[in-house]
């Protein structure tokens, strides 16, 4: 889908597909619709296989301490792959509470938000090492300030906040941070979007590409809000 939209861009422009007036609704209906799908045909198959501790998918006892060091972890391997350093991270607060939900979804929202946090903060204070810049990150890491993730729960929700210090974002860009078509992220060369590139026979006739990216765009001080059961 990120391919296909980069194709978009490339035939139509940037700013012709960010005012098409139909993408983004089309966008959250789809990704809307395959995350219901998705957890409706996955709790479907786990209720088959039951597993201590879980409802399906449902996790009865989770701890977000536990999955935001694995989110912090998977993060950090991405970050120095393409940087050759990463930001520490400093996780704090009440990191042994626990509560019922989905660890698959929490650790996915924690790792994109990490991965956005931390290419934030290695642009910001070490720009010489944007993407294939050839230039050598050796004690580069020890120099980056670290990302805080605070932890808090209250009587009836939960709250995860990620703060870093990565730039902000302009006032005047508010508006466009929840557009698919907008990110401040440097396009990739053309033979990485090759190798990204599976093509199927239908694809090919349809022109639907595919493209697992990297790193994903907005710099962005997040928090979670969930509700814990009373």
């Amino acid at each position: 889908m990120a391919q296909g939209i980069m194709m978009l861009k490339e035939q139509m422009g940037d700013d012709a597909v960010r005012k098409c007036p139909f993408l983004q609704d089309f966008l959250d209906r789809f990704y809307l619709s395959r995350i219901g799908v998705r957890m409706l045909l996955s709790q479907h198959v786990a209720l088959h296989e039951p597993a201590e501790g879980f409802i399906g998918i449902l996790g009865e006892s989770v701890c977000p301490g536990d999955e935001a060091e694995a989110a912090v972890a998977h993060a950090t391997h991405v970050c120095e792959a393409r940087y050759g350093c990463c930001p520490t991270v400093e996780i704090r607060g009440d990191v042994e509470e626990r509560i019922p939900y989905v660890p698959g979804h929490l650790h996915h929202m924690l790792h994109e938000l990490l991965k956005n946090a931390m290419r934030a903060v290695v642009e910001t204070h070490a720009p010489h090492l944007r993407p294939n810049g050839g230039h050598s990150a050796e004690g580069v890491s020890d120099s980056l300030p670290p990302i805080d993730i605070t932890i808090a729960a209250g009587q009836s929700d939960f709250h995860i906040r990620i703060a870093d210090q990565g730039g902000g974002i302009p006032r005047s860009q508010i508006a466009n941070i929840w557009n698919y078509m907008y990110t401040t992220a440097e396009r990739p060369k053309e033979q990485v979007l090759k190798r990204c590139l599976i093509m199927s026979p239908l694809s090919e006739r349809v022109c639907v590409s595919v493209c697992v990216p990297t790193m994903l765009p907005c710099n962005i001080s997040f928090s979670m809000h969930m509700p814990t059961p009373s």
